[in-house]
């Protein structure tokens, strides 16, 4: 279901409490719908679809948390937030473990909702980007380049428009950040997008073998050339040759393909004939070029000539806000793949996700989902990630009314007192720390 970024759903059958509510909505230039019984409300949902739900936990005919199962069943991307009086936060606490995204007491504090409306506002907008973009990728625009963190925005940015150009591009980054799929972004968005795209691995391929498989060779060239066969030059002729690993390229072989960019020539291994070259050449690299050409192991002129336009692919370190879109995104990879049905994931998975360093990239966070997804039972949770997170869900602070094991024990404390303390606890291991950073979350001071 498309929700409407404009419209949020108020249910509460106190028409006092529904109404300032409403006011605060409109401040945000959103428009309320208001209703008092749940089954009102399901039917308004349908019809209006709102991308924010508002609901009071207590009212006659249907509860919140009978509402919030029912909007559930329609759609996983509304944000649902329940107001509860105090007598009833452990219903509200059950709430939130049965999906709700977060809740507000009774009297309402205002500065807090305004808050909670303004998360949900750039949540949906999150959603809406990522859904456009992949209405992008099934029009084949673009291959599946997930994301909305400001380093990818500004690498899309420059990388659309250096591909409308004929300029040779040099991608630099580490291992598993997606630089074959951007090589294939720049191809799609080029004038050659209907010309062959063809890609070489220089650490695959091994050194005896990549000059005649970059050239061709023509029949009796050496021992085993039986017929004449192009090379990888030949085949990408016309559209866009990829050469990944760029820098592992042999010494001698650099100085070779300096010479064909150059003259736009070149000849088959065993060949005389000069062949015309009409080729873009995209590389990439897990290294930094210049350092590599710094310690004469990449030829500074070959650089110049391959990096007309430089492109800088961040790490997933570098980019964490966009984990949760794609943790998301390879779920439903992996749901596809393996023919069963989405899985929903704990907020305490995403969280550690979000915490861990990642150094295999946006490779490694694939390979884990699936693996996740595969061992999990109906929900992916804490106890399915691999060994390397313990230190991400092991510590107190994840011991709370979130996770799927804790349990709150009658003791000194209330209810309240327990799940705030923990609630504030897990705000600042998120923020590793920083009190400003998880007051500001909390929508405090």
């Amino acid at each position: 279901m498309k929700l409407n970024n404009n419209k949020i759903l108020i249910v509460d059958d106190e028409i006092a409490v529904a109404g300032l509510v409403g006011e605060i909505v409109r401040e945000f230039g959103k428009e309320p719908i208001i209703c008092n019984r749940g089954k009102k409300a399901i039917k308004a949902f349908l019809e209006e679809k709102p991308f924010m739900v508002i609901s009071d936990l207590t009212m006659p005919e249907m509860t919140g948390v009978e509402l919030l199962r029912e909007l559930r069943q329609h759609s996983e991307e509304v944000s649902f937030v329940i107001m509860t009086g105090y007598g009833t936060i452990e219903s509200a606490v059950e709430a939130i473990r049965l999906g709700a995204d977060d809740y507000t007491q009774k009297p309402l504090n205002l500065d807090y909702l305004r808050h909670l409306i303004k998360k949900a506002g750039k949540t949906s907008a999150l959603i809406k980007e990522n859904r456009d973009l992949k209405e992008q990728i099934s029009q084949g625009d673009l291959p599946e380049i997930i994301g909305s963190s400001e380093k990818l925005e500004s690498l899309m940015r420059t990388l659309k428009k250096a591909a409308g150009s004929e300029a040779d591009i040099m991608l630099a980054g580490e291992s598993g950040t997606g630089k074959e799929m951007l090589a294939h972004s720049i191809h799609q968005l080029s004038a050659r997008k209907d010309k062959p795209f063809v890609a070489v691995d220089c650490v695959a391929l091994p050194k005896a073998l990549f000059e005649s498989e970059l050239f061709g060779y023509e029949k009796g060239a050496f021992t085993g050339a039986e017929q004449q066969r192009d090379g990888l030059l030949m085949q990408a002729n016309g559209g866009t040759l990829f050469i990944d690993e760029v820098t592992e390229l042999d010494y001698d072989l650099q100085a070779k393909l300096l010479r064909v960019l150059q003259e736009r020539q070149f000849r088959r291994v065993g060949g005389r004939e000069l062949i015309e070259l009409d080729v873009r050449i995209v590389t990439a690299t897990r290294r930094d070029p210049l350092e590599e050409v710094r310690e004469k192991r990449f030829r500074d002129d070959l650089y110049y000539r391959l990096s007309v336009i430089p492109l800088k692919v961040p790490s997933l370190r570098e980019r964490k806000s966009d984990i949760p879109i794609l943790v998301h995104h390879f779920i439903k990879l992996a749901a596809n793949k393996n023919r069963s049905e989405v899985k929903l994931i704990s907020p305490d998975v995403v969280t550690a996700l979000e915490m861990y360093e990642w150094p295999g990239n946006i490779r490694e966070l694939k390979n884990i989902i699936e693996r996740m997804f595969v061992l999990s039972d109906e929900k992916i949770t804490l106890a399915d990630l691999p060994e390397q997170f313990s230190d991400f869900t092991s510590t107190p602070t994840q011991d709370n009314l979130w996770d799927e094991d804790s349990t709150y024990r009658d003791g000194k404390e209330s209810v309240l007192e327990f799940f705030t303390k923990n609630y504030f606890s897990r705000a600042l291991n998120r923020s590793k720390g920083n009190v400003s950073t998880a007051a500001g979350e909390a929508g405090l001071s």
